[in-house]
């Protein structure tokens, strides 16, 4: 029998830069099954935190409802089932739903309920979303999954300066 472990959150922050057009509530997720060397969120790779349920979830959103237009999960993408439950729920609130995933193939389960979805682990020498070199892929996912559009190039307005770097 497979054992059950449920997402957990260490911590929580509203932020302008992680999804383009839109202001979000980011829950950090303990767990990150990936470990990418460099990581500027290293924190989230150890299993710890509160354990997130439909409550946690509404106690997260309810003191940001009407400014959020978008909840970010960033760290633990493990649990394919709960990812959707909480998607969901956090639809039912008018709000979007983002995760940023350090797994390095796209899971195309993932696009009939995301609307933007970032896949690809962080590599010290390609950089990360602002470097035009990176490995990463941002995507915008409308229609359940019908349009996918890969907006990347929207975290490298500032990056150019990469485009000449040796």
């Amino acid at each position: 029998m497979e054992s059950y472990n449920p997402l957990k959150v260490i911590s929580y922050t509203i932020g302008f830069q992680e999804v383009p057009n839109e202001t979000s509530l980011i829950l950090n997720i303990s767990g990150c099954p990936y470990k990418c060397r460099g990581c500027h969120s290293d924190y989230l790779w150890e299993d710890k935190g509160d354990i997130l349920n439909e409550n946690s979830l509404n106690d997260f959103i309810s003191p940001y409802n009407s400014y959020i237009t978008c909840v970010c999960f960033m760290g633990g993408d493990w649990d394919y089932n709960d990812i959707k439950d909480f998607s969901n729920i956090i639809h039912n609130l008018g709000i979007k739903v983002c995760l940023y995933s350090g797994n390095s193939k796209v899971n195309a389960n993932y696009f009939s309920f995301l609307d933007y979805y970032k896949v690809g682990n962080y590599n010290e020498t390609l950089g990360g979303l602002d470097n035009i070199n990176t490995n990463q892929v941002f995507y915008k996912i409308e229609n359940k999954g019908k349009i996918i559009t890969d907006i990347t190039y929207k975290f490298q307005r500032k990056g150019l300066k990469y485009a000449y770097s040796s």
